[in-house]
């Protein structure tokens, strides 16, 4: 609440100072959308505990100002969604983005609330920490739409090829998770009970008050810097970025049931990206180092720790390491007829030993996707493609969108979640199989 409250007051100080600086305001816009979106579960080859149940469904408004006058800006986006899957705190209202910016010529500065996309990759995460991501929804493919705005300042210098991006973050914003009762997610993050040395312990209730954030507090800021250079030959931008991760690590504590709490660590974040044109095709190349990042240890070595500690008699045990992480992607787009077809390779590693963690040393992913415009670019047909290629597991999203008029656009789309071969280890994607779905969304813009 404090937070908010800041926000507010350095928003509203923000526009006071502009509208006493400006003497006229030069242009006012205003527009909005509505949108409906709602998800049945189907079955997928195998008898899902979900079919023809609905997982997903949300009504909801959103709206854009935007306030022009000679060298400013104030631009403000907030929504107000219901969602009638949730079982608590159904209506949610968010201010997605408010800031002011003064364009100074070769400068320009921007306080408040903002987004901003870091990165060369199409849907995966490798460079793309800055803004933290609403987790919470089941549909896979609104990435794009996920990020969450971080209330910053940023300053910006402009030259002919090069362009860099200073932001001082002062309150730390983490992942929206899904731990709502209903939301279909919460199962996958956090199971309702887990099988430990032969016996099944219940989980008790998680809450975003379960994760202790870091203090606001001067030393807590957070600093990140971007510099773009459009070169005859390809765009290239490095990244450097230290503050918290947006992921909590869980803690364990283990009795006659198990307490989940976490805590946000530090984290530091070297990157670069490349998109190099070939003829008809773009060449995307990112990285991202992370060094001494703290990285889960599993449940049952927290066990195994938290019952060496209680034997000591020390009160607290390790619940993560830290390691060292880097990440690499490749991708194509090539655009022939009217066509777009993109395709990716991430690959994600970390140093060290392994053993008292939940995850391979090396994770490879592969993207695909094709997308085509018809009837007068009326319809829009796309098919995305997910593989994690360490147990092949899945994902396959289809979807078509109509825009029936310049207003109102339908899409329908469906995700299918498919395990890989290897029973014993079913593979990222296949913890989502029992939440197989086919949606249908409208949106209305005005």
């Amino acid at each position: 609440m404090k937070k908010a409250r800041g926000v507010i007051a350095v928003l509203a100080a923000c526009v006071n100072a502009l509208f006493i600086s400006v003497p006229a305001v030069a242009q006012i816009e205003f527009k909005g959308k509505l949108t409906s979106q709602t998800g049945l579960g189907i079955p997928n080859g195998h008898d899902s505990p979900n079919k023809w149940e609905f997982l997903l469904g949300t009504v909801g408004a959103e709206g854009e100002l935007n306030a022009y006058m000679e060298n400013s800006t104030v631009y403000a986006d907030a929504s107000l969604f219901y969602d009638y899957i949730v079982k608590e705190d159904n209506l949610t209202f968010r201010i997605k983005e408010a800031w002011y910016d003064y364009n100074g010529g070769w400068w320009t500065l921007r306080a408040g609330r903002q987004l901003t996309a870091w990165g060369a990759a199409d849907g995966l995460q490798v460079t793309d920490v800055l803004c933290p991501q609403d987790q919470t929804s089941l549909w896979s493919s609104d990435y794009s739409e996920s990020r969450l705005g971080i209330d910053a300042l940023r300053l910006s210098l402009a030259g002919n090829t090069v362009t860099a991006d200073a932001y001082w973050i002062p309150f730390f914003t983490p992942n929206e998770l899904p731990l709502k009762e209903g939301n279909p997610l919460k199962e996958i993050m956090i199971p309702s009970s887990v099988s430990m040395n032969g016996m099944t312990l219940k989980i008790n209730k998680v809450t975003k008050d379960s994760f202790e954030k870091p203090d606001i507090a001067l030393k807590n800021g957070e600093f990140a810097a971007r510099i773009k250079t459009f070169l005859p030959f390809a765009d290239i931008s490095l990244y450097g970025f230290y503050g918290w991760d947006d992921m909590p690590v869980l803690k364990y504590t283990i009795g006659n049931s198990i307490n989940i709490s976490g805590t946000y660590e530090r984290m530091t974040m070297l990157g670069f990206d490349a998109s190099i044109p070939i003829g008809t095709i773009v060449l995307r190349l990112e990285g991202a180092f992370f060094p001494n990042r703290a990285i889960n240890i599993s449940a049952q070595e927290q066990a195994k720790a938290q019952f060496i500690a209680m034997q000591k008699e020390i009160k607290d045990f390790d619940y993560f390491v830290k390691r060292n992480q880097l990440m690499g992607l490749a991708g194509v787009d090539f655009m022939p007829s009217g066509w777009t077809i993109t395709a990716q390779y991430c690959i994600d590693a970390i140093s060290g030993d392994i053993k008292m963690i939940d995850r391979e040393r090396f994770i490879h992913i592969a993207t695909c996707s094709v997308s085509k415009s018809f009837l007068r670019d009326t319809l829009e047909l796309s098919l995305t493609g997910i593989v994690e290629m360490n147990h092949w597991s899945s994902m396959i999203n289809p979807s078509a969108t109509y825009s029936v008029s310049d207003q109102l656009k339908v899409s329908l789309g469906a995700n299918f979640f498919v395990r890989g071969p290897d029973k014993d280890n079913k593979g990222t994607y296949a913890e989502y199989e029992n939440l197989d779905c086919v949606s249908v969304k409208a949106v209305f813009s005005f």
